[in-house]
């Protein structure tokens, strides 16, 4: 939305809502699924927008690995 409010965002927990919904999404096709995140590192953002990102990135990753592939999700400082 045009009026949306940039907050901090805990993107950890963002992530663990898209990951447990990517398992579901793999379902046959049984991917292995990791995540790994830093729950202390924050982001500046809208939300509903970071979610779209994150999650379309994400479900791309498990529509377009082979069956019984692995995907890996990390959010860190480096």
């Amino acid at each position: 939305a045009e009026n949306a409010i940039e907050t901090k965002v805990a993107v950890s927990s963002l992530l663990e809502t898209i990951w447990s919904e990517a398992k579901e999404l793999s379902g046959d096709k049984q991917h292995l699924i990791t995540l790994y995140t830093d729950e202390k590192l924050m982001l500046m953002g809208i939300e509903a927008e970071l979610r779209s990102l994150f999650s379309n990135i994400i479900f791309n990753a498990v529509k377009y690995t082979p069956a019984k592939g692995s995907i890996t999700i990390e959010w860190y400082l480096e």
